[in-house]
């Protein structure tokens, strides 16, 4: 018997973190001539040249299937870590592909589970690809829409939180790990606001974004990231603590109010009475249902105050400078002299924390907290998340909002419960009902039990928590688990965006329908100056009047690796749902 063992990059090219490292060994001056575009195709070519068998697996399968759990608690005691998805989606690109002269018949496959799914997912069905658009937002700049431009740098950051307020154009970004203006990478502990603009051209309404300033008093939450954010009410957000590092994290609520008197017409939304079933959620990495009127640019947020104390919106309001042209700045009729994107007034927040009752949960991080309301009261809900030492525990919390008094729901006897997660994602899709999908168990494997609807028959005004009862979702074909990815629910459908699945993929949208238990998966097509990984990031669900089709606005996204360095996706972007118009 003779074998050949090789280990290679890169498997999956084409995919977002493929092109990462294909780019980082260009610039470097050790470009990679030879990439597989699956491990079948290692395979193929050992067999090609008269090799009597082989195989092939990735790194993250070979980890997955030959080191002991001993050996994966040795390994976690080593040091802190906390980047699982640039390790899992880096350790899939990499690979240990074998040839063997000769018999090996008798010697045992370790991976011979790992053999199996391979071949399934290597053989296609014919299945028909479909595909959405990925569109780039402009910045508005000088009175005019700059399609294509580099990334905001507040913008750029993972691991956040985002609400997008009533007004529909303005989105608060919470703590993360993000890129300032200097390039310095670090933790972000501020609060940042960028105005959304309605824009026209001949291919119908388009979004561009701005810069708007806050001013915050008091302090905000120390553990950002992580950190999880719902809309109260109509002036009030709850941010609720994640960790500043994986040594520390916590379990603090602080309330977020927005000073109406000096930001006028600015209010929170997704509260249960604005969008009905839909209902607010921080999912995993945020996420709510909207229904928005973006302002144009014209009347960019603010009203106009002008010399002669005009206090009208713009006249022009109807619609902007054309993209990629040099069209004449469009100003307020009534201040001509006044540009559209000087008007908007600083932010004015304050942030206190919350003196919590009742049993509270423990400091955890990579958790969800969705607002919903159960038998009239507003309840936060928190779900999964890390420990300091280990997964937290399947029980879920509810915070009162009201009384605010924490209470751990119980789940009803004999029935079964989802296994202890994180980086998971949930949306509320009736009241009192929330779906859960996704995440991580503690083994660091995908949960095999992806997802759950979680029924909360009843809560506790006295900090006694209340009772919820599980019940599995199971889909035809079976749904793949996913991570680090977002969530919505619209109707009856769940839309799943993005996150790290089992094998390396292009990013995608699952629409999944939860009646009939069928799905579709609707791959992104990318427009971006850079590779879209689209993981750690928060989305929001959009229906515009002006625009014929539904869109998502997703904001951040990317990760930390130690091999290629930190990758921050491009964005704000929006992505069209013309399926759900």
């Amino acid at each position: 018997m003779c074998p050949h063992v090789s280990y290679s990059s890169t498997t999956h090219p084409s995919d977002p973190f493929g092109q990462v490292m294909l780019q980082h060994f260009q610039k470097i001056g050790s470009p990679i001539e030879v990439a597989c575009s699956t491990p079948s195709l290692h395979v193929q070519r050992f067999l090609s040249t008269s090799w009597s068998s082989a195989c092939c697996h990735t790194a993250l399968d070979c980890y997955n299937a030959l080191v002991d759990d001993a050996e994966r608690c040795r390994l976690a005691s080593l040091e802190p870590f906390d980047e699982y998805e640039q390790w899992h989606i880096m350790a899939q690109h990499y690979v240990l592909a074998c040839g063997v002269k000769g018999s090996c018949t008798n010697l045992p496959c370790p991976m011979e589970a790992t053999c199996r799914r391979q071949t399934a997912c290597d053989t296609s069905d014919g299945a028909e690809t479909r595909f959405v658009q990925c569109r780039p937002i402009g910045e508005w700049t000088d009175g005019r829409v700059v399609a294509g431009t580099a990334s905001l740098h507040h913008v750029e950051r993972f691991c956040h939180s985002s609400v997008l307020l009533a007004d529909g154009s303005t989105l608060l970004l919470f703590g993360g790990f993000g890129l300032l203006a200097s390039n310095q990478h670090q933790r972000i502990k501020s609060v940042d606001a960028v105005n959304l603009i309605s824009s026209h051209d001949a291919a119908g309404s388009l979004v561009s974004t701005q810069r708007q300033a806050v001013c915050v008093e008091g302090n905000l939450p120390a553990n950002s990231m992580f950190i999880q954010s719902v809309g109260l009410s109509s002036s009030e957000i709850l941010l609720f603590d994640g960790r500043s590092s994986p040594l520390k994290c916590g379990s603090g609520v602080h309330r977020l109010t927005i000073n109406t008197s000096s930001s006028p017409g600015l209010s929170v939304s997704g509260t249960p009475a604005d969008i009905g079933c839909q209902g607010p959620s921080t999912q995993g990495l945020g996420g709510t249902v909207c229904q928005a009127t973006l302002p144009c640019p014209s009347a960019a947020a603010a009203r106009c105050s002008g010399a002669a104390g005009c206090q009208s919106h713009c006249s022009s309001a109807s619609s902007a400078s054309p993209l990629h042209t040099d069209s004449a700045t469009t100003h307020c009729q009534c201040c001509p002299s006044q540009a559209a994107d000087s008007r908007l007034v600083e932010l004015q927040l304050s942030c206190s924390p919350v003196e919590c009752h009742g049993e509270s949960p423990c400091p955890r991080w990579r958790h969800t907290v969705t607002l919903c309301t159960v038998q009239g009261e507003s309840v936060a809900v928190l779900f999964g998340g890390r420990c300091v030492a280990t997964v937290a525990s399947v029980d879920p919390y509810a915070f009162n909002t009201c009384s605010l008094s924490w209470g751990k729901l119980k789940k009803s006897e004999g029935v079964a419960a989802p296994s202890s997660r994180y980086s998971h994602s949930a949306a509320v899709w009736q009241a009192g009902r929330i779906v859960i999908s996704g995440g991580l168990g503690a083994d660091e494997q995908l949960c095999s039990d992806a997802y759950w609807i979680m029924d909360i028959t009843s809560v506790d005004g006295n900090g006694d928590g209340g009772d919820v009862l599980w019940t599995q979702l199971g889909f035809d074909p079976p749904l793949p688990p996913r991570y680090s990815h977002s969530s919505h629910v619209v109707g009856n459908t769940l839309l799943l965006v993005g996150g790290v699945l089992a094998e390396s993929s292009q990013p995608s949208v699952i629409l999944a329908d939860l009646c009939r238990r069928s799905w579709l998966e609707f791959t992104i097509e990318v427009s971006l100056h850079q590779p879209l990984l689209l993981h750690n990031h928060t989305s929001h669900f959009i229906r515009h009047p002006e625009r014929k089709n539904p869109f998502l606005l997703v904001v951040g996204g990317g990760g930390n690796c130690f091999s290629f360095g930190t990758h921050f996706d491009a964005g704000p972007y929006t992505i069209d749902l013309p399926m759900l118009e």
